[in-house]
Parts: structure tokens; sequence; C-alpha cells
């Protein structure tokens, strides 16, 4: 069977198929360049808040004073007066001040801040465990487009979990689309080129791992 996914959709298979075959070369397409464009952005952003984390959760351990493993206001503010400037913009962005912040992670308002409140306000914030090798990812919704793509998006993840399983991938041409995403019609050459490309080298690469099992039988 084949399977196609690009670098922006959630997939199953993803990481497994990746494997298999990267993509060795793009096409110079403005759609191309619009995509890289926006993933070096968020490659940025993440490494900034990769770095503020880092430098947060130390400071929680130095002022939790009664080491009860919860962040009290008074604590949390010795914390906010010791992070520094860049750090409280990459991982709070514009809230203002430690009581704002603080009412932030408080999520029930019991006055204290647990960890996993913290863990949750971070994936939050953009570095969710699954997604780098899963593609699994909040989605924010602030429309009814956005709303909408993802409804679709979820719809499409379950319909692959019905049709395939972790046994299927070794009888699965994994096609990555790379840059072009399901949504995506309005195609230069280059792009029609890449995708060509990316299916016969893909299709290469699954026959040449078929016939190497079969020659060890």
């Amino acid at each position: 069977m084949t399977f196609q996914f690009s670098e922006g959709e959630a997939d199953n298979f993803r990481f497994y198929l990746e494997k298999r075959t990267p993509v060795h070369s793009r096409s110079n397409s403005t759609l191309n360049r619009k995509r890289r464009a926006e993933l070096i952005a968020k490659a940025r952003e993440r490494k900034r808040i990769s770095t503020a984390v880092r430098h947060f959760f130390p400071l929680l351990e130095k002022y939790d004073t009664n080491l009860d493993g919860k962040i009290n206001n008074q604590e949390f503010q010795n914390i906010y007066d010791h992070f520094s400037e860049e750090d409280r913009q990459a991982l709070f962005g514009d809230l203002d001040g430690s009581n704002v912040v603080f009412k932030r992670l408080d999520k029930n308002g019991n006055g204290q801040v647990t960890f996993q409140e913290i863990i949750r306000y971070i994936e939050g914030r953009g570095l969710a465990v699954n997604q780098r090798y899963l593609g699994y990812k909040r989605q924010d919704v602030t429309s009814i487009v956005s709303y909408a793509s993802s409804i679709f998006d979820t719809m499409l993840l379950n319909l692959k979990r019905l049709h395939m399983e972790y046994d299927d991938l070794g009888r699965t041409i994994g096609i990555n689309t790379g840059h072009i995403e399901t949504a995506d019609f309005d195609l230069e050459e280059e792009d029609i080129i890449f995708l060509l490309d990316q299916g016969r080298n893909t299709t290469i690469d699954f026959l040449k791992m078929y016939a190497a099992k079969e020659n060890e039988k």
C-alpha cells in the first residue's frame, strides 16, 4: 500500500517512514520558500522557549523553600525576580509581573503551582513531548476556519489509525510530500517535479528493502 504525509501533518508512523526514505532534495518554489521560512521561525521560537525552560527549572528547585514540591506566590516571586527579562519574554510572553504569571500557572486557583501545572503550561507554549517524533501538537483555534481545519486533521488522523497498524509498515510505501500539504492545490512545476521524485525514490527504497528481506529467506 502507499501512504502520503507532509512535514506539517500529524501521522502515526511518520517517524518510522521518514527513517526509511528522507527528503533528499527540495524545490525552490514559492510554496517551499514560504514553508521553510515558517519552519525556521518556529525552530527559533522553540529554541528560545527551551533555553528559558532550562533556566527555569533550577530556580524552581532553589526557591522551593519548604521543599514540598509546590510553589506558592512568595516563592514564585523569588523565582521571577531571578529570571532574566529575555527568559521571561520567551516563556511567559506579554504577561506582566509575577502575580499575573502565577495566576496563569495556578489553574485551579488554590494558591499553589504544581509541577504538572507547569508542564501543561510549557507544553502549551510549544514544547509538547510527542510533537517532535509523532507530529501531534496543540492546535490553536482562533476562528471558524481554524476550528474546521482542526476537525479535519483529527478525522484524517483517526482514519489512518483505523486502516493502518504497526505490522503494515513492512508492506507500506510511505511518501513524504515535504512542504506540500493536503490542501495545497496551486502548485508550481517545481513542486510537481518534487512530488514525482519523492514518489519514485520512496518506491525504489521500498523495493530494495523488500528484495533484501526476500533474499534473507
